[in-house]
């Protein structure tokens, strides 16, 4: 409950416990803050809700006090004065009034709109709450503009996660189903451990399953986090945990011959034929792809309804051409992937991958099944999951797939104890049968998006995928179908790629909501020359940074998420919903207290902004047609309505008019359960996944035709219906020299850049002795005649320099030095400044140099060190 007010005590007139939403990563964590005297003084998990830990809560959601009373805290508008930009620069700020700020952006996109709305860039941090992307969306598509960006997180974490996700899941993302798995294998991801989408939820369901004997492998280049907690933790090389995924794949399917037969002859394309040139063979009168009926000995369009027996292995004559089971190509391919292949690549031992491929199977169980609920389901206790860690590289779609296939083979996907998605499928709130969305199968039988009411995918529908375009957008999304995000904002060769394909515009405002993009990028240096050329640049945030300082000509106050009243972060399909069996729970984000100073909500901001250049129109009908408004709750045209009274009545047409803003403010959080159709939808939902991916067959043909017509070369290999494993770049060094591969992870006391002003977590990460240090194997640093706390530069082999702290730790691989993104300089965040090593720095950007279907970048890099002194502290 919120607003809970406690015995007062003598001077005390205000003594409250406020339930919201926790703003310090795209988790939004149920919380509940205690107030006295109109001042928040203590930070807690709620107890009461199902988005979280149940009363539990990290780090970085306890010290959010210190965000909402960070003396360096924006306050006011403040224009820049310095005429220079760059890194490092002094932008000389100067206070003005919001009228003022208002009235400068106002003219400049009434200009930019009037000749070319495409010149506009927005970019937001993934870290933002769940409104970040949905504000990148809705104005974005006010505005006409498709140049949109999320920083260095969203270009480096998740395209190849995302996709892969969505293609076979319907889903941003897949976790493991805790509460029955009973073998889970974690690839370069930290889930349960206070980091990722649903950290707190996870964190509980991961304690739980673990103290229930849950066995947990994670294949990690460093012990931390899961792998200090895991059954088993094995050392891999960056980068190649796709090759070894592929390998058990190969163990699975051809030696021990275990997989899901049910599962994949009527939930995959396994059964579809394929004809030689790698395409389905087609019903000549439907079109639809076609299978062997081994029952009747015929071939017969898939969906076909009098099927006896769907055929996975064996060669036919259809059509006149010879053609097989796609499930077989995938046997077959799979066998160049031995367990010794993958260890000469990979480092893990071929016996261990030999193992851990058994245990998997054998943990899968199939054939058996649960009863939840009266519902017989197949129990697949088994899970293959990653994140950024192993995906962030060129090769990032076929490794997610390979994690992915695993799953898939034993039949454990959206099945009790398998790999579930966030949920996909909500049959409604029991009431009113609205907050309604799912999913369903499409063109050729495969999963797709059935966008409703509250329902709908942050980019572009993972399937079907829409034919390539020549490039008329800055980001060349048009032409990169599978890609979320573009990197091109921080390639270094964007200028040369634009005039390649005749873009007849440049960026002239850019338009940046808390992201902090010039210390996520690759290569920094190259990304300030963008930067530098943009006329105009606005940016929302709490504290002055590196991003703002250096580039900004507008830096704005935003609220935070304890001063802000947010209807949307409830919506958080595919970061923070419960899944599982976990019951249904929507929150609001409310104020705890009101904003002080000047600080004014993005949101607010936005909606006065957009009546002022003339979008009150379109700014009705957007929401109208976003939320799915009836005729009760519909914005009429010639209203004027604010952020909040949107919100008040998506609610009441969500959840009836008995549960509006007003009743949110009370009770903080409606629950209610959930069914297992929707938590388990697989089992009720006909469609199918594409584990043989034919459709890139033709889009390679049409995208190599453009891309080479333009100069634009690529590894367009890696357009293949077969999951494979290709090398990155750091892979393919041959310079003895650079012996060691780097990478930035993730510390889970930070969320990003955006979490090292706060004081406790500054403390905490001190204490910590590899937050602000770089890490190296002991024996490595042995051979290298390098000693603990010795200040040590790291140059990649792109030339590029940083230097830092060096710490020694056993639980590391041997070819690896580590350490977390940190390095502030800015004056505006005092706390964080000079501590660390920016990681970034050490890496280049060049659009080609990505993976070629999902545009993800290279996030490790082969580096030489040597010692240049030592440190004066650690």
């Amino acid at each position: 409950m919120t607003h809970t007010e406690t015995k007062k005590k003598p001077g005390v007139y205000d003594d409250t416990w406020i339930s919201t939403q926790c703003g310090r990563c795209f988790a939004n964590c149920a919380i509940r803050v205690h107030r006295i005297n109109g001042v928040a003084v203590k930070i807690e998990g709620d107890p009461d809700s199902w988005q979280g830990s149940r009363g539990g809560l990290c780090a970085k959601g306890v010290s959010g006090l210190q965000v909402l009373y960070d003396p360096n805290r924006l306050n006011v508008p403040l224009r820049r004065t310095n005429p220079e930009k760059g890194l490092y620069v002094d932008p000389k700020w100067k206070e003005i009034s919001w009228e003022e700020a208002l009235n400068e952006i106002t003219e400049k996109l009434k200009k930019v709109l009037k000749e070319d709305p495409r010149k506009i860039l927005l970019q937001s941090a993934t870290i933002r709450t769940p409104t970040s992307p949905v504000w990148r969306k809705f104005v974005g598509d006010l505005l006409g503009t498709a140049n949109r960006t999320a920083g260095g997180g969203g270009i480096a974490c998740g395209s190849g996660l995302h996709f892969g996700c969505g293609l076979l899941h319907g889903s941003w993302n897949v976790m493991t189903d805790y509460r029955y798995c009973n073998y889970a294998i974690y690839w370069g991801v930290h889930n349960g451990f206070a980091t990722g989408h649903a950290a707190m939820i996870s964190a509980r369901l991961v304690s739980e399953a673990m103290e229930r004997g849950m066995k947990l492998v994670v294949f990690d280049p460093m012990a931390h986090y899961s792998s200090n907690k895991a059954t088993d933790w094995i050392p891999i090389i960056p980068g190649t945990d796709g090759v070894v995924a592929l390998a058990m794949c190969n163990v699975i399917v051809n030696e021990l011959r275990v997989w899901d037969e049910a599962y994949l002859k009527t939930k995959t394309n396994g059964p579809y034929l394929v004809g030689p040139d790698g395409r389905y063979v087609r019903d000549k009168d439907t079109g639809k792809p076609l299978v062997w009926d081994a029952g009747e000995s015929k071939a017969k369009p898939f969906d076909d309804a009098g099927i006896i027996d769907f055929a996975l292995e064996g060669k036919f004559q259809v059509n006149d051409l010879e053609c097989q089971p796609s499930f077989q190509l995938i046997m077959h391919h799979l066998k160049q992937y031995t367990p010794e292949m993958a260890s000469r690549i990979s480092s893990v031992p071929a016996e261990t991958i030999h193992r851990i491929a058994t245990e998997f199977a054998q943990a899968a169980q199939i054939g058996s099944t649960i009863t939840i609920d009266g519902h017989q389901l197949p129990l697949r206790p088994v899970s293959s999951v990653t994140f950024r860690g192993a995906e962030a590289h060129e090769n990032s779609a076929h490794t997610v797939l390979a994690f992915l296939l695993l799953n898939h083979i034993v039949g454990a996907a959206d099945v009790p104890g398998g790999s579930v998605g966030f949920p996909v499928t909500s049959l409604g709130y029991p009431e009113t049968g609205k907050w309604k969305f799912g999913v369903k199968g499409g063109k050729d039988g495969f999963l797709t998006i059935a966008v409703s009411e509250s329902g709908w995918f942050y980019t572009h529908l993972p399937w079907p995928v829409h034919d390539p375009k020549f490039p008329t957008d800055a980001g060349l999304l048009e032409l990169f179908p599978m890609a979320s995000l573009s990197p091109i904002w921080a390639s270094e060769n964007q200028e040369e790629i634009w005039q390649k394909i005749g873009l007849p515009y440049r960026i002239e405002v850019m338009i940046n909501y808390g992201c902090n993009s010039v210390l996520g990028v690759a290569d920094p240096e190259a990304y300030a020359e963008f930067l530098k050329k943009i006329p105009f640049i606005i940016s929302w945030d709490l504290v002055s940074n590196e991003f703002s300082e250096g580039f900004a000509d507008l830096l704005l106050p935003d609220t935070s998420y304890l001063e802000t009243l947010n209807w949307m972060d409830g919506q958080g399909y595919f970061f923070n919903y419960p899944y599982g069996m976990d019951p249904w729970c929507c929150h609001i984000t409310q104020p705890v207290v009101k904003p002080s100073h000047d600080r004014r909500y993005i949101m607010d901001v936005w909606f006065e902004l957009l009546k002022r250049i003339g979008k009150r129109l379109e700014l009705n009908e957007y929401w109208n047609r976003y939320i799915g408004l009836d005729e009760v709750n519909r914005i009429k045209p010639e209203e004027d309505v604010t952020w909040d009274q949107v919100g008040g009545r998506a609610l009441k047409y969500y959840f009836g008019p008995d549960h509006g803003m007003e009743w949110f403010k009370e009770h903080g959080h409606l629950i209610w359960p959930k069914k297992v159709e929707e938590a388990y939808w697989r089992h009720f939902t006909d469609a199918r996944v594409p584990i043989y991916m034919e459709f890139v067959i033709d889009l390679k043909e049409k995208i190599e035709k453009i891309a080479e017509g333009i100069g634009i070369k690529m590894n367009w290999d890696q357009y293949t219906p077969l999951i494979s494993w290709f090398p990155s770049t750091p892979h393919l060094v041959k310079n003895p020299e650079y012996d060691l591969y780097c990478f930035g992870y993730r510390d889970i006391l930070h969320t990003g850049t955006c979490t090292m002003e706060q004081p406790w977590l500054d403390e905490a990460s001190k204490i910590n002795p590899y937050t602000y240090n770089i890490s190296m194997n002991m024996d490595t640093a042995k051979r290298k005649g390098l000693q603990d706390k010795d200040l040590i530069e790291i140059e990649s082999s792109y030339g590029h320099k940083v230097r830092g702290t060096l710490k020694l730790r056993k639980g590391q691989h041997p070819e690896t030095v580590a350490f977390v993104s940190a390095g502030h300089w800015a004056k505006g965040q005092p706390v964080a400044k000079s501590k660390g090593t920016p990681f970034t720095f050490l890496l280049e950007q060049k659009f080609e140099k990505c993976d070629a279907l999902t545009l993800n970048v290279e996030t490790s890099v082969k580096v030489k060190v040597k010692k240049v002194g030592k440190a004066q502290h650690e």
